[in-house]
């Protein structure tokens, strides 16, 4: 069972992970998702000087955030935030959901702040991917709609479904792809007169 509680914040020195110049079990996670990571570690994060420290400790809170969370749901959560983010208005269940996946804020903001060190350190293997798109009818008379769905999040969504079920426009994307109706992402495109009609995607061939 993974742990969920709230890290702890006040935490020794001497409890502290050995400083590592990297770690190869975060190599390639974004920095949204290094934030996740660090969030759910022994880091102290309670004002920005504890973010003095080498970006080599860092990195080994990250690795012990991921250890604990695992990359499945250190993905879904870092999908989550950016979903709610990314909303003009949100619901009691939106707030609801990011208080429960990030109780402090001050906590997120400097987990985010030390995320992005690793991420810009030189040598780090970040995230890469492009965004994806694919066509759903509005109804009968309203035409289509292109859902954009960033390369990553479709790959983690077919490799851990039990999460992405939880999604709808992830289980569309993932359907899309296996049918092999997904195309890169033209904002404002038209669906063709031949998209297939479940989906009205286009085949990226």
């Amino acid at each position: 069972m993974h742990n969920q509680r709230t890290p702890v914040l006040d935490q020794s020195e001497s409890a502290r992970p050995d400083a590592a110049p990297a770690v190869p079990s975060v190599s390639g996670l974004s920095a949204s998702e290094l934030a996740v990571a660090l969030y759910a570690s022994d880091v102290p994060l309670r004002n920005r000087r504890d973010l003095d420290v080498p970006v080599g400790q860092l990195t080994a809170w990250a690795a012990q955030g991921l250890a604990r969370l695992g990359a499945g749901l250190i993905w879904w959560r870092d999908y989550r935030t950016r979903q709610i983010n990314g909303k003009d208005q949100l619901s009691d269940s939106d707030r609801a959901e990011h208080k429960q996946m990030w109780p402090s804020a001050r906590r997120e903001r400097l987990a985010n702040d030390a995320a992005w060190r690793i991420a810009l350190a030189p040598g780090y293997e970040g995230v890469r991917g492009r965004m994806l798109a694919y066509f759903v009818p509005l109804g009968p008379h309203a035409g289509t709609l292109e859902v954009p769905v960033w390369s990553r999040d479709l790959e983690r969504a077919a490799r851990w479904p039990d999460l992405a079920a939880a999604d709808r426009n992830l289980r569309l994307a993932v359907l899309a792809a296996e049918h092999g109706h997904i195309h890169e992402w033209r904002h404002g495109s038209a669906a063709p007169a031949d998209a297939t009609p479940a989906f009205m995607v286009r085949s990226a061939a």
